[in-house]
């Protein structure tokens, strides 16, 4: 999952250890040894504890004060946070200096996708449904086999 989501450039690594998905949820990390990513913690959200924000700041706060900072969530709020959605299947190609990337999600047994055009004089975002998708395949026949898949 942590390969799909550096992949979409929807994670920020701001310091040596630490970083955001999403520039909401804020997580731990260090290197493995086979130069890979492990978490080793999440903190919490943003939009739940404002003192995420910067990081940095409260580690320094932290290491000065004896005062420590409570991410503890109730159950209420537990069950309403929602997990980062990320696509089952991505295609991303390039035609004359454009970028268009179509991102394929399943939810509740939906299909739905979301169609990227980026270049000179165009930066375009297009929700496509179910119906648009299966008429994409019909049109573009073999297509599937240009998506790649992490999960």
């Amino acid at each position: 999952m942590m390969k799909q989501l550096i992949r979409l450039n929807r994670i920020s690594f701001i310091g040596d250890d630490y970083g955001y998905i999403d520039n909401e949820i804020l997580f731990i990390y260090e290197w493995t040894s086979n130069r890979e990513i492990s978490i080793i913690t999440f903190y919490g959200r943003i939009s739940t504890n404002i003192c995420l924000q910067n990081f940095c700041a409260l580690r320094k706060y932290n290491k000065h004060k004896v005062e420590q900072l409570n991410l503890d969530l109730g159950l209420e709020e537990l069950d309403k946070q929602a997990f980062p959605i990320i696509p089952h299947k991505v295609i991303r190609f390039f035609i004359n200096s454009k970028k268009y990337e179509l991102s394929l999600y399943k939810i509740e047994d939906n299909n739905y996708g979301i169609f990227v055009e980026q270049g000179e004089g165009v930066n375009k975002v297009q929700f496509i449904y179910q119906e648009q998708i299966i008429e994409l395949q019909k049109e573009y026949p073999g297509i599937e086999e240009y998506f790649y898949s992490d999960t």
